[in-house]
Order: C-alpha cells, then sequence, then structure tokens
C-alpha cells in the first residue's frame, strides 16, 4: 500500500471529513521532499495519524475551516465567535459576564458573541454599511454607534458611565487605537478588563496598557479566518472579579481530552 493510501485510510479511520483529506493530501505531497530532507525518512503510519488528528483539531474543532468557508468567524457548529485568538475566545468563553457592561471599538460577530454573554453590549463602528449589517442582527441587548471621525470615534465611550469589559479593535487607521486606548483606560471599571485586538502590532497601546498597572495575559495563535498566527491580549485590573462559569474551571480545551486526575 502506497503512503497516499495510508494517508487516506488513516484519515477516514480517525473521521476526517473528505474536503479535509484532500487537503491534507495536497499538504503532504506539497511537503514529502522536505520532510525527508529534515528527517533523512519518510514518517510512520502512526506519527502520521498524530499528525492528522492535530490537523482535524486545528482546522474542524476550533470552526477555522467552516470561518474560512463562510467568510465570517464561528465556531465548529456555526455560532459567531469574535475575531480573536482561538486561546483567547476560548478562555473569555468560560467566565461569567452576566453582570459585565461590554463596549466595542469596532462591532461583528463579536457583537453577537458578546450579547449571548453580557448584560449589555456597546459598539462603536466607523463603517456605516457594516454597522447598519450588524445591527440587524443584533438582539436588544446591543446598542451600535456610528462614528467615522477618528477622534470622536475614539471619544465615543465617553458619552457613557464606564464599562466592565472594553474591547480595542475597529479603527486602525493613523494611530487610531493608540486613541481609543487611552480612553479605554479612563472608561474602565474596577475589576474590569481591557481586551488590545491585535497587540503584537500594537507596541505603544501595549506598553500604556502595563503603564496603567493592569495585568498583561498575551494570547497568542491563530484566528478565525486568518493564514498566520497573531496575539490578542487581555489587561485585567489588580482586582479583575469576574469569576468562571463552571466549577471545575477549566473546562477541556477544543480538541482536548477531559480527565480528573483529582476526583476526591
Amino acid at each position: 500500500m502506497s503512503k497516499l493510501d495510508t494517508l487516506n485510510r488513516l484519515s477516514k479511520s480517525v473521521g476526517i471529513p473528505e474536503s479535509v483529506r484532500h487537503a491534507a493530501v495536497k499538504f503532504y505531497l506539497f511537503n514529502i521532499g522536505r520532510r525527508r530532507a529534515h528527517y533523512g525518512k519518510d514518517v510512520s503510519s502512526e506519527q502520521m495519524r498524530n499528525m492528522l488528528s492535530v490537523w482535524d483539531i486545528v482546522m474542524n474543532d476550533s470552526g477555522w475551516r467552516r470561518s474560512i468557508i463562510e467568510a465570517r468567524c464561528s465556531d465548529a457548529e456555526g455560532n459567531p465567535t469574535p475575531w480573536y485568538t482561538l486561546p483567547a475566545i476560548e478562555y473569555l468563553s468560560q467566565l461569567d459576564w452576566t453582570d459585565s457592561d461590554v463596549f466595542e471599538y469596532g462591532c461583528g460577530n463579536s457583537t453577537l458573541w458578546w450579547s449571548k454573554r453580557a448584560k449589555s453590549v456597546t459598539s462603536v463602528e466607523a463603517d456605516e454599511a457594516w454597522a447598519n449589517r450588524v445591527k440587524g442582527l443584533a438582539p436588544t441587548n446591543c446598542s451600535i454607534h456610528l462614528e467615522t471621525e477618528r477622534e470622536k470615534y475614539a471619544a465615543h465611550i465617553l458619552n457613557f458611565g464606564g464599562f466592565d469589559v472594553v474591547v480595542v479593535d475597529g479603527m486602525d487607521q493613523d494611530g487610531a487605537r493608540f486613541r481609543c486606548t487611552q480612553r479605554a483606560i479612563e472608561s474602565l471599571r474596577p475589576g474590569g478588563l481591557i481586551i488590545l485586538d491585535n497587540s503584537d502590532w500594537l507596541p505603544q497601546s501595549s506598553r500604556l496598557l502595563r503603564e496603567a498597572d493592569l495585568i498583561e495575559i498575551d494570547m497568542a495563535g491563530i484566528a478565525p479566518l486568518n493564514i498566520y498566527a497573531c496575539t490578542t491580549s487581555l489587561f485585567l485590573s489588580r482586582d479583575f472579579s469576574v469569576r468562571p462559569l463552571r466549577d471545575d474551571h477549566p473546562k477541556a480545551a477544543v480538541g482536548g481530552i477531559t480527565q480528573n486526575w483529582e476526583d476526591f
């Protein structure tokens, strides 16, 4: 049996969909020469099975493949997700936000995701057509505002009384996110959280948040729709007070194995 026949057989045995198997075959053909050059030999059937299992977690269980095909951020079941890194989404999804008011710079599937978890979601958006599209999908606990001018966009958050979560995303021209970060710090309630998306491209904003005495947690990895790794950073207040949804926190990761080594 050829290596390609083995690849197809093994991928079927672990339940990988046909379209992903075809992609895996192309990946195999493209990389077989480089693997032999690097390792001095081809991989075994067991090694191939392990690679395909990881491939399936990354491609399917995470929702990444579905997001690419449907051109929108979603999980494996088609539910909307933010355009944050997958580790950030997984962490945030395990916390209880029911008493939290959220402000977003930039609306989208993140608005729909937060609306199912938070008490309220307020977003400012610079693209009128996109704002209207999201408004048509958003539930009643969401409020979406249009503001196209950079300074007014950044300062829009000051029209409200403060927020438990502030997401710095959206407009990114001419230092807009740095301005938004400044306003986010001013508007963050005690015990709150600022989310800085694309933080690996925003060193000045990241430094500003650290200098505000917030605790930085960098969540690096792939994100829905992206074909490269990036970083979403969480900046927690020293008295961050959001609790987990479950007593047995954290739950098994996407693609993980559910076990309890401390069942006592």
